[in-house]
């Protein structure tokens, strides 16, 4: 899933529905609506200077949902 995550998150904001970053985004617990998950997680990776196609974005998203993600 790697090769395309980085691609499809930019993405997630516009189409929040495609169904494998539901399923890290499920599977972390988080709650939180698509595109405000995606819009804050987009800005913890630009403050913290990590580019979106990173080879550990798919953990750094899953880490990120479980901590910040639920309501």
């Amino acid at each position: 899933m790697k090769w395309w995550f980085g691609r499809v998150f930019r993405e997630i904001a516009e189409e929040s529905n495609h169904s494998a970053i539901l399923d890290l985004k499920r599977a972390a617990g988080c709650n939180t609506d698509n595109n405000e998950i995606a819009t804050r997680f987009r800005r913890f990776l630009t403050d913290r200077g990590i580019k979106r196609d990173a080879a550990n974005v798919e953990k750094l998203f899953s880490d990120f949902g479980a901590k910040v993600g639920r309501i």
